[in-house]
């Protein structure tokens, strides 16, 4: 599941990202968990608000949807958020620009010829130094991924050079650059790709400036800046008026049947395998099928796959799901640049239902806060995924092909929601361990 890389169409509204022939809903409210008079809920930035000439504002939907007390409280909130004055470009995020295979050679202090050997020199540095045992700071990375990002965007320019095809896919990056990388060097490659993903390239559409991450800065260059950002008052955090769209839908339409779900976290790698299995599978089946396993612990586990039978283990042939929310990005995966973690929400009734047609009565279990579901999950038991705001027109094509009665979600409006409900109406018994607010700090 491939993306067009940030930076290439960085003008894109919110009326765009709407499914053809929808029109954008209407109604808004929503804050955040920061008291109000602390330091970070003072933090503001000194930049003039005003109102783009290609914004459309929402208007009031609570004439139309009047299904539930807290729903109604949801929607009055985002109204209230949407009225909220509207800033034309990312707050605290400077933009920078797609670089071409020159600079990327003179940035790295070699001759364009020479930069394939350059990348292999940097990746075999890398790997010897997770050899060590050294902590990665992803950080420290970012300057080189930053390279390999631009060199992933120039893949199929007629003018690039034949190596470049390499840079298309983690798997040919790996094979060609850093084939002697081991499970571990290339789980710590995942993570700072994952990091400078989440910071440069798809910067989340509701983030706060002033957070750190992963050892990455949210003040670092952006590829690409959606516009129209809106300021949730307490929490020092912006959000993007097309996920504020995005969660007056989800508000308008009825928030009940799509709570309290079972959730798995993946990455897009892992989709094609579920479309061909019609099915999400737990590693020792999919292992007995001969399917490739790209995401999951056992995927960069050395101590996991060094064990001679995967299928003895019990605990791997479940799928394993947990009760975080749509918005949690537990154990999601993004290993390169065309991937995005994604999360699936399963309805616990209808995987019940399936487990006993199988005769597999006993297996559902919960495990502290984890819960094993059996070793299939029919892709007809998905009621929703999330993946980030930015790879909408990806998912949502994805669903169409092979989950149509799934429904799609940001992990920003999930965020914006979640945070709505807790503060604004009276929803948010399950604590959510991961992901928004409050949790790992995927506000960016």
């Amino acid at each position: 599941m491939s993306i067009n890389p940030a930076g290439s169409n960085p003008d894109r509204s919110s009326a765009e990202r709407l499914p053809e022939g929808e029109q954008p809903p209407s109604d808004s409210t929503m804050p955040a968990d920061t008291a109000p008079g602390s330091s970070r809920a003072s933090f503001g930035l000194d930049l003039p608000t005003r109102e783009p000439s290609d914004v459309t504002r929402p208007t009031s939907t609570r004439a139309t949807f009047r299904e539930k007390p807290r729903d109604e409280k949801l929607l009055e909130f985002l109204d209230e958020l949407a009225r909220g004055p509207v800033v034309s470009s990312m707050p605290g995020r400077p933009i920078t620009h797609l670089k071409s295979l020159e600079t990327i050679a003179r940035d790295s202090g070699v001759s364009v010829e020479e930069l394939e050997g350059y990348i292999r020199s940097e990746m075999s540095a890398f790997c010897e130094r997770v050899g060590t045992g050294a902590s990665i700071n992803s950080v420290e990375y970012q300057s080189l991924v930053d390279k390999l990002y631009n060199l992933f965007v120039l893949v199929g320019n007629a003018e690039s050079s034949a190596w470049l095809g390499h840079m298309r896919n983690f798997d040919s990056f790996v094979d060609h650059f850093c084939p002697q990388a081991d499970l571990d060097s290339k789980r710590r490659l995942v993570d700072c790709v994952t990091s400078f993903v989440q910071i440069c390239v798809l910067p989340m559409e509701l983030y706060r400036p002033d957070l750190r991450l992963r050892g990455g800065d949210a003040a670092m260059p952006a590829y690409a800046d959606p516009g129209n950002w809106v300021r949730l008052q307490f929490e020092a955090a912006w959000v993007n008026l097309s996920v504020i769209e995005e969660a007056q839908r989800w508000a308008g339409e009825g928030l009940a049947k799509y709570e309290n779900l079972l959730v798995h976290g993946t990455g897009s790698a892992a989709m094609q395998n579920f479309a061909k299995n019609g099915a999400i599978w737990s590693a020792a089946i999919a292992i007995q099928h001969g399917d490739k396993l790209v995401t999951g612990e056992y995927a960069y586990s050395p101590s996991q796959q060094s064990e001679a039978s995967r299928v003895d283990r019990r605990r791997d042939r479940h799928v394993y799901t947990a009760r975080d929310g749509m918005n949690s990005r537990r154990y999601t995966t993004q290993r390169w640049f065309d991937e995005a973690p994604v999360t699936f929400g399963i309805s616990e009734k209808a995987q019940r239902e399936y487990n006993r047609a199988q005769g597999l009565d006993r297996v559902h279990t919960d495990k502290g806060d984890e819960v094993l579901i059996g070793p299939a999950v029919p892709l007809e038991n998905v009621v929703a995924i999330a993946a980030p705001k930015a790879r909408e027109e990806t998912m949502r094509s994805w669903i169409e092909a092979h989950c149509r009665n799934a429904q799609f979600i940001s992990y920003e409006a999930a965020d914006l929601l979640k945070y709505a409900g807790k503060h604004h109406g009276e929803q948010g018994t399950t604590t959510q361990r991961r992901g928004g607010f409050g949790g790992d700090a995927h506000l960016l």
